[in-house]
């Protein structure tokens, strides 16, 4: 029965015991400790990316905004612009702005002026010219009689096309 050896034996495995749940408990702590120091970890890197995305996307509105303005001041500081020369001052910014692939002038043409607006872009661009704008199947047709039009006058660096230029920006809600 109760004897020495059967008490030593029952302490025996009560030590075995303690011993492997000592080993189980300090596992799972340290698998606790590594997992808690790897979310710290992970989300210190999300933080730092973050703030890099930002400051890049901040930098580029910045320059967008830059573009803007030079753009803005080459008008101004002309009569009127022709397309050649609207396609020679945009090479130079487009080229330094990679994330632009092209830049396009659409000025705004009221109603009334729309008549004369086409037959003037007909008479120096292209003699089919007429504002246009996209359906919902992609094609492309005649704008809508509205109150104002921003058609794509001009399309740079690249040579306009077709499609490209007419395009009422004003046609997509």
């Amino acid at each position: 029965g109760a004897g020495p050896a059967s008490r030593r034996r029952k302490r025996a495995g009560r030590g075995r015991t303690a011993s492997v749940v000592c080993t189980v408990v300090v596992t799972v702590l340290a698998f606790l400790l590594v997992r808690s120091q790897e979310n710290v970890a992970f989300e210190a890197q999300f933080h730092l990316d973050g703030a890099e995305r930002v400051r890049a996307l901040h930098q580029e509105m910045q320059m967008n905004m830059e573009l803007m303005q030079s753009l803005v001041s080459f008008y101004v500081s002309s009569k009127e612009v022709e397309r050649e020369e609207f396609e020679r001052f945009v090479i130079a910014p487009v080229a330094r702005h990679p994330w632009n692939q092209a830049l396009q002038w659409a000025p705004l043409v009221v109603r009334a002026d729309r008549s004369g607006f086409e037959q003037a872009a007909r008479e120096a661009r292209s003699p089919d010219f007429q504002i246009t704008e996209q359906d919902a199947e992609g094609k492309i047709n005649r704008a809508a009689d509205r109150a104002e039009y921003c058609p794509v006058t001009y399309l740079g660096p690249f040579r306009p096309s077709r499609q490209g230029t007419g395009l009422a920006r004003l046609s997509h809600p």
